[in-house]
């Protein structure tokens, strides 16, 4: 009792926390002079039909259908879904061909659109056709990395940066572009992902072309997202004031970050190492951005490490930003099935499972029943499997190929009657129609 009070203080808090660094940030960018749009999307309600902007263009994003609603980034805050209609504004005019635009958004699934020749892709921000005028930013499906284009007038094709940055599904993540006339830049959550210089003109789109969020067409197809916010500069932010919006801190550390960012596309181990090592011990820096920093791969902390630092557990640090890195790692290990799994880092990731996507879910879930089976949990264990199997976002051959890794895991333990009942069911009672005729074959010689 006095256990579960103390998590509802702590969460309360947490909350209160997370309010208040988003009323500072709000307060802080609304000083900007550049500051052009800014959709907040809080206290939407079923019956709304536009988000409005609090940047100096009043040009609120409205809706072609009724909005779905959902949970924002943190409680209380709102969010919508898009995937078949998109969110539409008067566009903005690109003065001396400089602008910032960021989002906050949670890619959810494929979406019910296809691309050319039924690729799986689809629009995250857009101005006009993006290929033969305008902009846009894209991403791909399930492999979830960006590319930011630039239109340019037929027969000439779109000029393209892309980034070998993967999002993660079903956790928010900040994705940002800008152009200072010169250079075109592209950020995955804070991180300088790519950049190339253009100092070609810009083909403006037609007058009535909207600023849009989300599908587009034009040989892009859309994805499943959920929305938390945008935001549009007319001017090219600092590299440093991109991980500062990505973690929603103020820094006093920004012209080392503007080196490391630079850093990042040198690829240069020594150097990068060198500036993270600095900007971690400095006593300026916030707690959210030493995790961030630990958490770049190019630190060479371990993910153990990771989640027993005080970074993680610290108040100051969004929880956002913990969810991200948690499902990062999950990423990380079921990406490279050699690596090991120590028993600490597996409990504390199954203990963050929620909210992860179905594939992270399943592997922790699986990864936490192994466990379970080599230290003679064999009930909680088979329970938990028998559950994951009946789990509706699973499609019959998930299922299957689930149950197949499950029905070996039990042989391997020594539970040979356990284990022969899940090959029975792959065999014979599952849906064969969905089921290669190996596996079944597999599965009735194994049983």
């Amino acid at each position: 009792m006095i256990r579960q009070a103390l998590i509802s203080t702590l969460l309360l808090s947490l909350s209160v926390q997370a309010q208040n660094t988003w009323q500072n940030y709000k307060d802080s960018l609304r000083k900007d002079e550049s500051l052009l749009r800014f959709y907040t999307f809080e206290n939407l309600k079923a019956e709304d039909r536009s988000i409005p902007s609090f940047g100096s263009e009043n040009e609120p994003l409205r809706a072609q259908a009724p909005l779905e609603i959902v949970a924002g980034r943190f409680d209380g805050k709102t969010a919508v879904h898009l995937d078949r209609y998109p969110l539409d504004s008067r566009r903005f005019i690109l003065a001396d061909k400089v602008f910032t635009a960021q989002i906050w958004m949670r890619v959810t699934g494929v979406g019910v659109h296809r691309g050319n020749a039924a690729s799986t892709n689809g629009t995250i921000l857009s101005i006009g056709i993006g290929y033969w005028d305008g902009w846009r930013v894209t991403t791909n499906y399930p492999g979830l990395n960006t590319s930011l284009e630039l239109g340019r007038p037929s027969p000439v094709n779109a000029f393209h940066i892309g980034t070998s940055r993967a999002l993660v599904q079903n956790v928010w993540q900040h994705v940002a572009v800008s152009w200072d006339g010169h250079v075109l830049r592209q950020y995955v959550n804070g991180r300088l992902a790519a950049e190339a210089v253009y100092e070609q003109s810009y083909t403006e789109p037609s007058e009535n072309a909207p600023f849009r969020v989300g599908y587009n067409g034009y040989g892009i197809g859309s994805i499943a997202m959920d929305v938390d916010e945008v935001v549009v500069h007319k001017r090219a932010l600092r590299p440093s004031e991109i991980i500062a919006a990505s973690l929603g801190i103020a820094a006093d550390v920004m012209e080392r970050l503007d080196e490391l960012q630079a850093a990042f596309l040198k690829k240069n181990a020594a150097e990068i190492a060198a500036l993270i090592g600095k900007l971690r011990a400095d006593p300026r820096s916030p707690a959210a951005l030493k995790l961030w920093l630990m958490a770049c791969e190019d630190a060479q902390v371990s993910s153990q490490e990771i989640i027993a630092s005080d970074e993680i557990k610290s108040k100051d640090v969004p929880d956002v930003l913990r969810k991200m890195i948690y499902a990062q790692i999950v990423r990380k290990l079921r990406y490279n099935p050699l690596l090991p799994v120590p028993k600490d880092l597996l409990t504390t990731l199954f203990k963050h499972a929620e909210g992860l996507s179905k594939e992270d879910r399943c592997y922790l879930f699986f990864k936490k029943s192994l466990l379970d089976l080599q230290e003679g949990r064999k009930d909680e264990s088979t329970s938990r499997l028998d559950n994951m199997l009946q789990d509706n976002e699973l499609s019959e051959t998930e299922k299957s190929e689930l149950a197949m890794k499950v029905a070996n895991a039990l042989r391997a333990a020594g539970q040979y009657s356990a284990a022969r009942n899940y090959y029975i069911n792959i065999a014979y009672s599952l849906n064969n129609g969905v089921l290669s005729k190996q596996l079944c074959g597999i599965a009735a010689l194994a049983a």
